[in-house]
């Protein structure tokens, strides 16, 4: 999971029911639905009225300073810290000398955090809420897994799975030419290929043989979810049944990544683009049409080629960054956003705790 999810079966449990009612949601407005397809065609994309466009979702700077967000953790400036966004005090995480802090996993009480030094080096420390360090090992991606208590690291063209206590679970498992791994589950790796022909499948093979999860490139996991970019549209797969389900297409909106289910697999939160506006696609994995989809806006710039991960709360709302490196607020169902003032430089990624 560019998103995490599993390990607190009580917790996850809590926040799922904090979720929005979503076959509650109304429609856009028709003269919404008019001015939209206008601005869609004037940027050169087909008209979003057919199929739907969603929900349009602004972010407003003037709402209350101090939502129920939580405690932050930010990447900025190459610097790790945590923040509490009702008195934006900000406590710098001490990292090794030299370390830049690349990106940031939540995890079960504790953070990872991958860093580079000044030789090039990537490797990726566990931060526990409790304070301190736990060098986990060398990594060019670090993975989540869905139990939330273990991270997979990423060296070379295998993947291992190890505790937050820096403990190897796993020895490493090799992911074929043309693949990356995406996520841990139950002890095996969720990998896809990228481009048209994409395919997700299951690590390690068995018996040289490869197991095919479905058409298509996984995005994200979580709980027995994945999520999956099929030719531009998104899907969602339940591993439970096998049952792959196709969600309503935005035509409006080019779908280019990344994406993140939240902790009990029920909702998702991709980037992506509307002419040359970056935008976040927020919605359940089963929605009724496309007007249960929301689209954020991710304004403050062009949209960046790699974007950060947005992130799910503990409260069923999501935190995502935009271009200009300005945080944004979402409880999915709202018809507005917030963006959030932190007092920090530009974020270059974003969790929680």
């Amino acid at each position: 999971m560019t998103g995490v999810a599993g390990g607190e079966r009580g917790r996850l449990g809590r926040a799922a029911d904090r979720l929005p009612a979503w076959s509650r949601r109304p429609a856009v407005p028709i003269a919404a639905l008019l001015v939209a397809a206008v601005v869609s065609l004037l940027h050169g994309q087909p008209s979003p009225v057919d199929p739907p466009i969603g929900v349009s979702v602004p972010a407003d700077d003037s709402a209350p300073a101090s939502p129920n967000v939580g405690q932050l953790t930010l990447i900025y400036s190459g610097s790790l810290a945590r923040l509490n966004p009702v008195n934006r005090l900000a406590l710098p995480v001490p990292l090794p000398a030299g370390a830049r802090a690349l990106g940031v996993l939540p995890c079960y009480r504790s953070k990872v955090v991958q860093v580079r030094f000044p030789s090039g080096r990537l490797v990726a420390y566990a931060v526990p809420d409790a304070g301190g360090l736990v060098r986990l090992g060398e990594a060019s991606a670090v993975l989540p897994d869905t139990g939330n208590r273990s991270v997979w690291l990423v060296t070379g063209g295998r993947v291992r799975q190890y505790g937050l206590d820096g403990t190897p679970v796993r020895g490493p498992v090799s992911v074929p030419t043309g693949y990356h791994a995406v996520s841990g589950i139950h002890g095996e790796v969720i990998a896809a290929g990228a481009g048209p022909e994409a395919r997700t499948i299951l690590l390690p093979d068995r018996g040289r043989h490869r197991r095919v999860l479905a058409e298509g490139e996984a995005l994200d996991a979580a709980a027995s979810v994945v999520l999956l970019r099929q030719h531009g549209r998104l899907a969602v797969l339940d591993l439970r049944d096998g049952q792959l389900r196709v969600l309503p297409v935005l035509s409006a909106v080019q779908i280019t990544g990344p994406g993140t289910l939240a902790e009990d697999g029920a909702a998702f939160a991709v980037v992506g683009t509307v002419g040359e506006h970056e935008r976040l696609e927020v919605g359940p994995i089963a929605p009724k049409s496309g007007a249960e989809l929301q689209l954020v806006g991710l304004d403050g710039g062009t949209p960046l080629p790699h974007a950060p991960p947005p992130r799910w709360t503990d409260h069923g709302t999501v935190l995502a960054v935009r271009p200009d490196g300005r945080v944004v607020f979402y409880q999915p169902g709202q018809r507005r956003a917030l963006l959030l003032e932190l007092g920090v430089p530009a974020v270059t990624a974003v969790g929680t705790g």
